[in-house]
């Protein structure tokens, strides 16, 4: 009696895991980007006492409903000022990240599935969950996380338009290429490499011509400039500024020079390179059973496609940060890195073979369920560990009612104006009871929202931290306001204390005019 080779055992050898890939592959993905989705919507509601100091600026900057802010481009604080107009859920605002990521993981499923099947496209986006910074940490919307979804959804458009000859799809690549200006500066590398790839190409040009795709190329570019005018004619008035998100406004924390946010991104991936070893014949993994998935061969056009777009893009993106001396964050760099799962699949070959199936099926739950888990943990931890406490347990909500309650019994009016600096000034305005507008370090040209004479009219408070017992204002806030008495300096606690020291501020109403 005959028996097959281990390695090409049929289903009944099979793991749970990849026979549920085999049956149904995109629901199994849908499932997991909802998981992970709720999983990382929940750590920071469990974790953090007060709202994340990304949302309180976002919520700050996108009420204002500018084309652009300092510092920041308008996308992401627009997403979030409309959800929590409509909602008035922190919660739900909250979702908005996660929720981006799921979506991207979707598209890049959508796209791995047109190029290398449904089974082995499903894998290329499930091992996804093992590269940092692209599934983890996921917290509140930022410029990348809204960026994320745009990169995945023009990659897409431009396969189908390109490849499949889809002309609706031009218009998509052409509206998902506009908004680019509204995220960040992250379309300028994929634009560029998408029409290097369709014009450099001899198999682009000819794919071109067979679909008679310049009419709808054309379109693209019409829509391209219709959506994108309104915010490119901005930047161009005010200097270019926030066509980038300046991360040391935004996350003070963990910002490094480009090159190192570079090969931290890099070394992000050694997740995927676990999961890989921990698959593959490595190690003595030959002579396991193995589960083959087969596809299509991949050759020319669409194998040179993978390879350009899962790493050219990456790489002028962290040589321009590099050359221009940004310091940046990892997580900045996500946004380009979400094929990397795709290209390791593509890799793999034509019959890809999966070893050691439910070790392996471990260790993407464990990445699913891991991260979010020990971020949550982080959030109670971190006061008993270190002298530095995390800005989401900044006792915002304390700080937001001493000071309205104050100025509202000394004016008789709501407070509509609080001056600080740039995270400070968004937890106290978004904790309290009359929202104010946020006043960045008393700067113009921070809050161009201000207008002169606001001031005088509306009234404001100014708050600064006090440190080393030195309760003055600092100078540059001062020289930037109307003469203030400071008032009776302010002793907080943290919201979580542990080890922390109290928190000590400085603040001054200044009144309205009669």
């Amino acid at each position: 009696m005959m028996h097959a080779p281990e390695s090409q055992r049929g289903p009944l050898e099979a793991s749970i895991f990849v026979e549920a890939l085999r049956a149904h592959a995109g629901s199994f993905v849908a499932g997991a980007l909802i998981l992970h989705a709720i999983l990382w919507t929940l750590a920071p509601i469990i974790s953090e006492p007060t709202p994340s100091p990304k949302i309180a600026l976002g919520l700050a900057m996108g009420r204002e409903w500018m084309l652009g802010y300092p510092g920041m481009p308008p996308l992401a604080p627009w997403l979030m000022q409309a959800v929590y107009a409509l909602t008035h859920s922190i919660a739900v605002v909250t979702m908005l990240g996660p929720v981006m990521v799921a979506i991207t993981g979707w598209l890049v499923f959508a796209l791995a599935r047109r190029i290398v099947g449904e089974r082995q496209g499903a894998i290329a986006a499930l091992v996804m969950v093992s590269v940092h910074p692209v599934a983890f940490p996921v917290g509140a919307l930022d410029s990348a996380l809204v960026e994320m979804p745009l990169v995945a959804g023009a990659a897409l458009a431009w396969w189908r338009a390109v490849k499949e000859g889809n002309q609706r799809a031009w218009l998509l690549l052409g509206f998902a290429l506009g908004l680019f200006p509204y995220a960040g500066a992250l379309g300028i590398f994929l634009l560029a490499v998408l029409t290097g790839l369709m014009l450099a190409s001899s198999t682009g040009r000819t794919t071109l011509r067979a679909h008679d795709s310049y009419g709808g190329a054309a379109m693209a570019f019409v829509v391209f400039a219709i959506v994108a005018a309104p915010r490119v004619a901005w930047l161009v008035t005010h200097g270019f500024a926030g066509l980038i998100e300046d991360a040391a406004a935004v996350e003070p924390i963990g910002l490094i020079p480009a090159y190192e946010a570079f090969g931290g991104a890099l070394a992000g991936h050694l997740g995927l390179v676990i999961l890989i070893v921990i698959a593959s014949p490595l190690l003595g993994g030959g002579r396991a059973a193995a589960t083959i998935v087969s596809r299509a061969p991949i050759f020319g056009f669409t194998l040179a496609a993978v390879l350009v777009l899962a790493t050219l893009p990456f790489v002028l993106a962290g040589v321009a940060a590099s050359v221009l001396g940004l310091r940046t964050t990892i997580g900045a760099f996500a946004p380009l890195l979400l094929y990397s799962g795709l290209l390791a699949v593509v890799l793999a070959g034509d019959s890809l073979r999966i070893h050691r199936q439910r070790a392996a099926a471990f260790v993407v739950i464990l990445f699913l369920v891991l991260p979010p888990i020990l971020d949550a943990l982080t959030g109670f931890i971190a006061p008993w560990v270190g002298n530095r406490g995390l800005a989401s347990n900044w006792p915002a909500a304390e700080v937001a009612r001493a000071v309205t309650d104050t100025f509202r019994a000394r004016t008789g009016k709501r407070l509509e104006i609080v001056v600080a600096d740039p995270l400070s000034a968004s937890e106290v305005a978004l904790a309290s009871r009359d929202r104010p507008h946020v006043f960045s370090n008393g700067d113009p040209l921070l809050a161009p929202w201000i207008k002169d004479g606001d001031l005088r009219a509306k009234g404001a408070v100014v708050i600064w931290p006090i440190y080393r017992g030195n309760t003055a204002p600092p100078a540059s806030l001062a020289a930037n306001l109307p003469l203030f008495v400071p008032e009776a300096s302010l002793t907080l606690s943290w919201v979580r204390s542990g080890r922390l020291d109290p928190i000590r501020l400085g603040w001054a109403i200044i009144p309205p005019a009669p």
